[in-house]
């Protein structure tokens, strides 16, 4: 758990300080007028449109990265060429999607047009997601492998930090007049070309940039991996259309200005999620390993010590948003962002069960059993279709919030029965319930608490409260020894390496 805690600290400070940069930008950029706004929403409308179309595009391969480096690992970092055939095998199955793409492309394009009038100008600039999804499977690709060397922060950097700063800059240079619309998509792009190269050169500092001939262990495994890869590029779709659906989604059933205000919800969410991708990306390869050793005890460790850690920071960070939001909201004059107040609440609870359950899925997909997972997942995607066709039209953002939140709940409970069921193993232990117990204490505080008519003043002693609410009980009673040892290491500074 050593590494976990270090690299996950680590990442995460580096995804908070990504984080507070997407808040100012949220509170004081995006909103600066209703063509920022649309402006922004066309942006996450082409890269939720990526999104959606990525694991038709690297048809599985990215997965393999994690999957198989413990198979092809070697002494001398040249692991029989397994990063050539990721480059190689990547960029035919992008070809064969582009050539797809560009084939039905009159079809996709009327499809689009025709779900609503308003969205014609969105629709001019859609074709950019092809390029875009080319880049994204290479940054998932390379973010990946170089997670089997348990380094996280530098990627997390480049990739996140990299965008939060990006992006805002575009939409102001483009509020005062100073880009067009299709410049801001072109350099959006090209950011991730800058990204790409990033990483690359990262990997050359690891002295782990070694592009040779893919040597005959490589093929002699190609069925299995050909196998794994199909059955991971269903599951990654079907995770698509559960999980990322909603604001594609919107983009068509709604207007530009909304689904602006909804990718500022799901911004927001993405704070309380902060722990989580960092705990993820550097446990894939560690439990990949295990599986790979036959060595169950070390994963069913890591299933309940980050359920907890995770369940305690989501909670902690979405009782804080649900008692100080309107206040942040009047504190910086911005009613546009109240409206995304309901949806933050509604999938912050979906992200919260996400959260409790951990590493559910690293445990099926890297297990002998990951078939499974694609079961569970295609069945939640065709839900989630319906529930979005259903309830956008009625409720808007809550209706697209609603059918996310819905899709990952009933998503975490399947695969959470099926690896106790199967493998033995429960994320939850009493202390779990501990947790809840407070948590749902600080939050009626929360609310209980009078409010002042200084939204300031409200920020700081109510969330205040809340801190100390629910972190003091949770320190004190050490329900969670990973989270006390946390807490050590981030106030004494210490984070290894």
């Amino acid at each position: 758990m050593g590494i976990i805690q270090r690299q996950g600290i680590k990442n995460s400070v580096v995804n908070y300080f990504g984080a507070a940069i997407g808040i100012l930008s949220t509170l004081f950029v995006y909103d600066i007028s209703d063509e920022a706004t649309a402006a922004y929403g066309l942006i996450q409308y082409i890269k939720a449109s990526g999104l959606l179309f990525l694991p038709l595009a690297n048809w599985g391969i990215q997965n393999l990265t994690v999957r198989y480096f413990p198979v092809f690992k070697t002494e001398d970092r040249k692991h029989h060429g397994f990063l050539s055939f990721l480059f190689v095998a990547a960029s035919l199955a992008y070809l064969v999607f582009a050539l797809l793409a560009f084939v039905f492309w009159d079809q996709i394009f009327a499809y689009l047009q025709s779900q609503r009038e308003e969205m014609e100008e969105g629709v001019r600039y859609l074709w950019y997601f092809i390029p875009l999804t080319y880049l994204l499977v290479l940054v998932n690709m390379l973010t990946n492998y170089i997670s089997n060397f348990q380094r996280i922060v530098i990627p997390a950097i480049v990739h996140d930090l990299f965008l939060k700063l990006v992006l805002p800059a575009l939409i102001l240079l483009f509020a005062y007049g100073f880009l067009s619309l299709e410049w801001i998509v072109r350099i959006f792009l090209l950011a991730y070309v800058v990204i790409v190269i990033f990483l690359l050169l990262y990997l050359h500092r690891l002295e782990e940039l070694h592009l040779h001939r893919p040597q005959a262990k490589i093929w002699e495994h190609l069925r299995p991996m050909a196998d794994f890869a199909g059955f991971s590029m269903l599951g990654s779709l079907g995770g698509v259309l559960a999980l990322q659906l909603d604001l594609f989604m919107m983009g068509n059933m709604s207007d530009l200005f909304d689904t602006g205000v909804y990718g500022m919800a799901i911004t927001i969410t993405m704070v309380i999620t902060i722990p989580q991708r960092s705990i993820m990306n550097i446990t894939a390869p560690i439990i990949a390993d295990r599986w790979q050793n036959r060595d169950t005890d070390p994963i069913q460790t890591i299933y309940q010590q980050t359920s907890l850690l995770l369940l305690i920071a989501g909670l902690f960070l979405l009782i804080e948003v649900a008692v100080n939001f309107p206040d942040l909201c009047s504190f910086v004059d911005n009613e546009t962002l109240l409206g995304a107040y309901i949806p933050v609440l509604i999938l912050g609870a979906g992200r919260i069960v996400d959260m409790g359950t951990s590493v559910n899925g690293h445990i099926i997909q890297y297990s002998e059993r990951y078939r499974v997972n694609v079961y569970f997942i295609v069945f939640l995607g065709a839900v989630n279709i319906l529930l979005n066709l259903l309830l956008i039209p009625r409720f808007g953002m809550a209706g697209a919030a609603s059918a996310t939140a819905f899709s990952l709940i009933a998503y975490n409970v399947l695969r959470t029965i099926y690896v106790q069921y199967r493998f033995n193993m429960l994320p939850f232990t009493w202390s779990t319930l501990w947790v809840l117990l407070i948590a749902g204490l600080a939050v009626a505080i929360g609310f209980l608490l009078p409010t002042t008519s200084y939204p300031l003043l409200n920020l700081i002693y109510r969330g205040a409260a809340v801190a100390v609410c629910f972190l003091v009980p949770v320190y004190y009673w050490k329900l969670s020894p990973q989270f006390n040892d946390a807490v050590k290491r981030i106030l004494g500074g210490k984070f290894g390496s």
